[in-house]
């Protein structure tokens, strides 16, 4: 299976977010599903630090360019 940037990924049993957290990283949209309040709490933890992340490298990548 593949995908092109832009595309949507849907991922029915999303577990830990790996689906989600690899789509946002190549420029995908994802779509998740998990039944498990424990995996969604550390699915939406772990996106945050991949966003807060992503914040600081491009914040980083901004001040180097001026």
């Amino acid at each position: 299976m593949f995908s092109f940037v832009g595309d949507t990924v849907l991922d029915p049993f999303a577990g830990t977010g790996t689906t989600a957290f690899a789509a946002g990283a190549l420029g995908r949209n994802s779509i998740n599903v998990e039944i498990e309040e424990r995996y969604v709490a550390l699915m939406r933890a772990r996106l945050q630090r991949a966003k807060l992340q992503l914040s600081g490298d491009l914040q980083l990548a901004k001040l180097a360019a001026e």
